[in-house]
């Protein structure tokens, strides 16, 4: 009689919204939304497109004398909830998003935004995995200028344990010259992709007004 060898499969199965072979990851999307109650507005991420309570605002008002040197103007936080089991992060992330610049008449303002990824460990710790920056938009006018993101932010591996957290931010930068207040930066991120007050993807299908996170992590082969 022939002794035969068996090899054992786990019957867990890890789901991803997409993969690529090719690297030997699976990737999973992740919405950033808001959402408020009685302590205020927190922001998050998650893989589940809910309703954000903001769809889109004016993250900061441009005056005059604003410089890029001077650092974040504002910055969001979207953080993913605690992962219950151990995860391996690898590879190439990409942000999809949109942004704008509203310009005021006869003023000069400027504005670009820094998509970055971290690893949160269990005390708060951050470590950066990546980051991206996007095109600067440029007003000299009262000029309304949406532009869509789609950037890719190169990661450094990282394992997370199971209850480390994975975070998505948004850097908002911008500079200003004139008189007063000389522009507006507004963003989005509502996972429904509904119309904002500035974003209507229903009538601009060049813009969404989603704020995905698509992440890679290796594939449980």
């Amino acid at each position: 009689m022939l002794n035969k060898k068996y090899q054992s499969i786990s019957t867990a199965i890890a789901s991803y919204d997409y993969t690529d072979v090719q690297e030997g990851t699976g990737v999973n999307i992740y919405y950033g939304f808001s959402e408020k109650d009685t302590s205020g507005e927190t922001y998050a991420l998650s893989d589940q497109a809910f309703f954000s309570y903001t769809i889109d605002e004016n993250a900061y008002i441009i005056t005059n004398g604003d410089r890029f040197y001077d650092g974040i103007k504002k910055e969001y936080n979207f953080d993913l909830t605690a992962f219950n089991m151990p995860k391996r992060v690898r590879g190439t992330a990409r942000v999809q998003n949109a942004f704008d610049l509203t310009g005021r008449d006869a003023e000069d303002s400027q504005t670009y935004i820094i998509y970055r990824i971290y690893h949160v460990d269990a005390d708060g710790t951050e470590t950066e995995l990546g980051a991206a920056t996007t095109e600067t938009l440029t007003a000299a006018s009262a000029v309304d200028t949406i532009v869509p993101v789609n950037i890719e932010i190169p990661l450094t591996s990282k394992s997370f344990k199971k209850g480390e957290i994975l975070r998505g931010t948004m850097e908002i930068y911008a500079s200003g010259t004139g008189t007063g207040t000389v522009g507006d930066t507004f963003v989005c991120f509502d996972p429904q992709n509904r119309d904002g007050d500035k974003f209507t993807p229903s009538t601009d299908n060049t813009i969404i007004s989603r704020l995905e996170f698509h992440i890679p992590f290796d594939l449980d082969l």
